[in-house]
């Protein structure tokens, strides 16, 4: 449990902390978009984590940062109607470095695609590519090939997630203050896998295990 706003800056913790428990030598990690960021990706990257993360929707009638091409050797981006943009200097914002990339004004006020590109107040199209950018281009790339990642995460997740929300009901938790709320969470979490062992082995199963284990401690006090 965390007491941050949002799962931004979860994704590499809670995989080191997954591999610091079960010591997998094939530990993968699913995410949806909000676990979407530049530097955790990085970091999975770094410490050779296999991170599959949701690219978060920019909307359809926009042209986004995957449809510019990067030039790496020019240092430049070029446009669907094969603009140039040029870069700017290096910028600092909450902590990340990008850069800025632009179009001249004159190309983007007569392009047949402006409609599409630009938002209604801007005159000519602005691209900012951060630090890492790199990252990004490798990921997006095996998002492409891999394209039922996050249907797999959504049948692994999204029914103990629903499940939990659903008994939790509106007020999410009764206590306060992080460590008791990771308490109750904790009980949350065992009600729902203990409901999911009676439902799948059934309530004889589960007796029969509980007698044969008392069995054993009889055994060997």
């Amino acid at each position: 449990m965390t007491q941050d706003g949002n799962d931004q800056y979860q994704l590499y913790p809670m995989l080191k902390l997954s591999q610091d428990i079960l010591q997998s030598e094939t530990l993968i990690g699913l995410a949806d978009a909000g676990y979407y960021l530049q530097s955790q990706l990085k970091s999975c990257e770094d410490n050779d984590f296999d991170a599959y993360t949701a690219i978060p929707n920019t909307g359809k009638n926009e042209f986004t940062l995957t449809q510019f091409t990067y030039d790496k050797n020019e240092d430049h981006y070029t446009c669907p109607a094969q603009q140039i943009l040029t870069p700017g200097q290096w910028r600092v914002r909450d902590g990340n470095r990008f850069r800025i990339y632009r179009a001249k004004k004159k190309y983007c006020e007569f392009c047949a695609h402006s409609s599409k590109c630009l938002s209604e107040k801007a005159r000519y199209k602005i691209i900012y590519r951060r630090e890492h950018e790199d990252v990004l281009e490798r990921h997006r790339e095996k998002m492409k090939k891999s394209p039922h990642a996050m249907k797999k995460r959504a049948s692994l997740v999204e029914h103990p997630f629903g499940t939990l929300k659903n008994r939790a009901g509106m007020h999410h938790f009764l206590m306060r203050g992080l460590e008791k709320c990771q308490g109750e969470f904790s009980l949350m979490v065992l009600c729902y896998n203990f409901t999911r062992a009676l439902n799948i082995l059934g309530l004889d199963a589960i007796k029969h295990y509980c007698q044969q284990r008392a069995l054993k401690r009889m055994m060997y006090s």
